[in-house]
């Protein structure tokens, strides 16, 4: 097995499944597992010697000026998150919601589908890597709290406290 541990980002006020996540990447190919293991390395290095933001933010503004300057005619230019987002979208045509939760640190589904890739982004499938799975630990943490949101409002409705239709977009904290 291959497991990624990621620190996430939006663990506040009960935003995501908690301080951290893991990644099980086992499917992928071992040349992406190598690209992986020196990402995580140099990331380190970064951290432990005090230059992990600055490294963030060249690596971030030197893909935006490439990008620009590759196709000067487009309305936005790539950044880092770009690539968090295209993955979403890219997910959203293999995996199911609440196993996109869990990979990216969401305690909800709702939040990848509302703010996260749009369909028009969407590779096709045959295109589209393997991608990293949750492990089942944190994956039934995501369906236990939606489970939980679900009773809560089919009690509201039973109370007169909410009507069909008048469901919140997504589970409010």
């Amino acid at each position: 097995r291959a497991w990624l541990y990621v620190l996430n980002a939006k663990a506040t006020n009960g935003r995501g499944t908690g301080v951290a996540r893991t990644l099980d990447l086992s499917a992928f190919p071992d040349s992406d597992l190598g690209c992986v293991r020196r990402m995580v390395e140099r990331g380190r290095d970064w951290l432990e010697t005090g230059r992990f933001a600055e490294m963030q933010n060249d690596c971030s503004a030197l893909l935006y000026r490439v990008t620009a300057r590759l196709w000067p005619a487009r309305r936005y230019a790539y950044a880092l998150y770009s690539a968090r987002h295209q993955a979403i979208a890219n997910w959203k045509a293999i995996l199911r919601p609440e196993e996109i939760a869990a990979i990216v640190g969401h305690g909800i589904t709702a939040t990848a589908a509302e703010h996260y890739g749009k369909r028009r982004s969407i590779w096709p499938p045959e295109r589209i890597p393997a991608p990293p799975r949750p492990v089942p630990e944190e994956l039934g943490q995501v369906r236990e709290r939606m489970r939980l949101y679900e009773d809560r409002i089919s009690f509201e409705r039973r109370m007169g406290l909410r009507r069909e239709g008048e469901d919140p977009a997504y589970p409010l904290g």
